[in-house]
């Protein structure tokens, strides 16, 4: 055995620049498969990162009622839906074992002013049920306390981000007054919103139905607060939840566009989805990659088989059998795709981490997206690049195979040369 090992590795290095030429060609592919899938990686840690800052992450869904497009149940379509206290009583009744909480929800855009300076803010509730699973991320001062929810008090929770545009440089909001709808509100926390198109200035739900009273009579969203986070059960709890709705207010089975339910898994399971099929194209040009290592085999195997008839003719002569031959070639050609394969893994992985450590070094995983005079926010789109020690290795194992297959044809070529024909000079 140790002189077959010799044998190769005296073959391999009597042509030096060819091997390492096609080894290169090899190492190469690997290599650029091992970063292509650490930089999807990289990305898909950012995005999903991005997702958690934002809210995307949250264990929170919202059913929404729109009219109705279908006529159904002797009604028209264009119909006006929407629950009343006593049917969210029944929904909380039901699935009380599927979700926590099912809580109404209003939103009013509002100019919400200061002696500073004014901007346009969506306002919206917040009742003490809901404020007790902390979905919102407290920046600075504090949440509600229970008398300012039971009393409707003109209390807010201010975006972050809108804080430099309703106050001076350095004030501290918390205490002061901003002004919505002709009435005051007293700042009393700031809410810390990664994404500002999703900031919302919040207030108790009770003050909002003494300002609004004639709105809170007719629920046409309500929050909802699932007991999992599992994909599965949480498609199964909505579409259980939309048959009721559907039930108590004789809509359409068909009319989707009449009553739909926003979970925050969905755009959790619309990321994955994105992220498979990029891996999916990541492969495949990975493997492109491979596949021209693979032919750079195949060629240096043909030379090889070229150079070496004679000597094939003389083993032949003195008794040597085919399958010693078909060893020969193919041990050359798997000892040439494993070396280099483990050099180009070696490198791909060296490569991983240095894209990781320039990228956070000089901060170009973090986006900062300007929002107005000095606010801005951030998104992560880059981060902890890696890939799994098994992916490496199946890479590893897919390019041996490729080896063997790239030197199988020329062995089978050696093979069937005529010993005195491959014994001729040339």
């Amino acid at each position: 055995m140790r002189s077959f090992f010799q044998e190769l590795l005296n073959s391999l290095r009597n042509n030096v620049l060819r091997t390492v030429l096609t080894g290169s060609t090899i190492a190469w592919g690997i290599l650029l498969l091992v970063v292509l899938l650490g930089v999807g990686d990289g990305m898909q840690n950012g995005i999903y990162r991005t997702a958690q800052e934002t809210g995307l992450g949250d264990i929170e869904s919202s059913l929404e009622l729109r009219p109705t497009q279908l006529p159904y149940g002797g009604y028209q379509k264009e119909r006006e839906l929407y629950l009343v206290d006593k049917q969210l009583s029944l929904l909380r009744t039901t699935h009380a074992t599927n979700y926590k909480a099912m809580e109404p929800y209003f939103e009013k855009g509002s100019a919400v002013s200061t002696d500073f300076g004014e901007s346009t803010i969506l306002c919206g509730t917040l009742t003490k049920t809901e404020q007790g699973f902390n979905q919102d991320r407290l920046l600075s001062g504090r949440l509600f306390t229970a008398q300012e929810h039971d009393l409707g008090e003109r209390v807010c929770l201010l975006p972050d981000y809108e804080v430099s545009k309703l106050f001076v440089a350095g004030q501290n909001p918390i205490g002061q007054l901003v002004s919505a709808w002709g009435v005051t509100f007293r700042v009393v926390g700031t809410l810390d919103y990664s994404n500002p198109f999703m900031g919302v200035m919040k207030i108790p739900y009770k003050t909002y139905a003494a300002l609004f009273p004639n709105e809170v009579l007719k629920y046409k969203r309500i929050k909802t607060y699932p007991r999992t986070s599992d994909h599965t059960l949480l498609t199964r709890y909505e579409e259980e939840l939309k048959s009721d709705v559907r039930r108590l207010l004789t809509v359409d089975p068909t009319d989707d566009a009449a009553l739909t339910i926003i979970s925050p898994s969905d755009a959790e399971n619309g990321i994955a989805k994105t992220f498979r099929a990029l891996n999916i194209m990541l492969w495949i040009m990975g493997i492109g990659s491979l596949a021209i290592g693979t032919i750079g085999v195949t060629n240096i195997m043909n030379v090889t088989v070229e150079e070496r008839r004679r000597e094939i003719g003389i083993r032949k002569a003195i008794g040597a059998r085919p399958k010693n031959i078909l060893t020969m070639i193919l041990g050359e050609s798997l000892m040439l795709s494993l070396f280099f394969g483990i050099i180009g893994i070696a490198l791909g992985y060296l490569s991983v981490d240095l894209i990781g450590y320039v990228v956070e070094k000089h901060g170009w995983a973090t986006r900062q997206i300007p929002m107005g005079f000095d606010s801005q926010t951030s998104f992560t789109v880059f981060q902890d690049p890696s890939v799994e020690p098994g992916v490496a290795l199946g890479a590893l194992v897919v390019l041996v195979v490729a080896g063997l297959w790239a030197g199988y044809g020329p062995a089978r070529k050696a093979i069937k040369i005529p010993a005195v024909i491959a014994m001729r000079d040339k």
